[in-house]
């Protein structure tokens, strides 16, 4: 193990874990806890660039294992930390519009109940800052199927940032009768949910792969239709891979 390529694979991970981590601001929907890693994370990865990344030499199979080291030690120091924000969070609740176009209306307060802490590993960090959060629902048409479709940005000031998707099974409020459609000798089963039920919502809200002063922005969750919303993904999305190149820039990873 060559303490250069340990380097650079541990500093790209970082920078993920740092990009998707995101809250600048204690305003924002994420809290104060991703403000928390970040700051963590780039004062180990100073100290990992100043003891092993100054110098052309490759070092030892032991060093990599410090660098290894130190960020183990750094996260759990960055997870008791975190604890105590994470649960001060948990009842708070998340702003929300939702467009009139929707085939529901959502008639409860968002709900954070939990808060998962982001995780740190090699391949970077999949594991991103994640609210918990419940509401409820109640259905304005007749819906054809078994579940609800949900579709959202998260969105600030000066607009949307990223997108969501969540699927609401409906349960018992699901009815079912066959029906024989036309042109067709044998029935088949149809499955709708009719105006009036209300369903409830339990979905993980992720923060977007971001610097932290973009995912700072994030303040509320802006319910539209799946059109509206698949229709600025992609822009969205390499909106969200631009900052995140500058801000590799920024962190000397090149």
């Amino acid at each position: 193990m060559k303490v250069k390529p340990v380097l650079a694979v541990v500093c790209a991970g970082m920078a993920s874990t740092l990009l998707s981590c995101g809250d600048s601001s204690s305003n924002g929907m994420f809290g104060e806890l991703p403000q928390l890693y970040e700051d963590a994370q780039i004062a180990v990865f100073k100290k990992i660039k100043g003891k092993f990344g100054g110098s052309g030499e490759e070092g030892k199979e032991s060093d990599g294992l410090k660098i290894l080291a130190m960020m183990k030690e750094a996260m759990e120091n960055a997870d008791e930390n975190a604890k105590p924000l994470a649960e001060a969070m948990k009842g708070k609740t998340i702003p929300f519009n939702q467009s009139d176009s929707l085939p529901y209306r959502i008639v409860s307060d968002i709900v954070i109940k939990s808060v998962k802490l982001p995780s740190f590993n090699l391949a970077g960090s999949d594991d991103k800052t994640k609210l918990e959060a419940e509401f409820d629902i109640v259905l304005r048409d007749t819906l054809e199927g078994k579940y609800v479709e949900l579709c959202y940005f998260l969105s600030g000031e000066e607009g949307n940032i990223s997108t969501g998707y969540e699927t609401v099974l409906g349960g018992e409020k699901v009815h079912s009768e066959q029906v024989v459609k036309e042109g067709s000798l044998w029935p088949v089963s149809r499955h709708y949910m009719l105006p009036g039920d209300t369903l409830h919502v339990e979905t993980g809200i992720y923060a977007p792969d971001a610097p932290a002063q973009v995912v700072g922005r994030c303040r509320a969750m802006n319910f539209d239709t799946r059109y509206a919303v698949d229709s600025q993904r992609k822009a969205l999305k390499e909106q969200l891979k631009k900052w995140n190149e500058e801000q590799e820039k920024e962190l000397d990873l090149d």
